[in-house]
């Protein structure tokens, strides 16, 4: 196996995440949640999106770049086909 020319090092510290939960968020961050969580069809906002939410500019930017393309017509039909590819390879 060849040498990778960038070897993967840990962080000298693992970073903190914090994640902010849906009860505590208010406006434009309790908006994108409820868009989100109607847009991807799901109760409940995911650890990793609640983490990026500390963050107010980058969850912005990443929920305007991700909400078009959840919204399309072709998100529903491609997950499910994921969802069921992934689910007969764990079999």
């Amino acid at each position: 196996m060849p040498r990778p020319l960038l070897p993967r090092l840990l962080p000298a510290s693992i970073p903190a995440l914090h994640p902010l939960p849906e009860y505590i968020v208010q406006g434009e961050r309790a908006a994108a949640y409820a868009a989100m969580k109607q847009a991807l069809q799901v109760p409940w906002m995911g650890v990793v999106t609640m983490a990026y939410a500390h963050y107010p500019t980058f969850f912005r930017v990443l929920w305007q770049g991700l909400e078009p393309v959840v919204r399309s017509v072709a998100w529903v039909p491609s997950i499910c086909e994921v969802s069921s590819a992934s689910l007969r390879m764990a079999q």
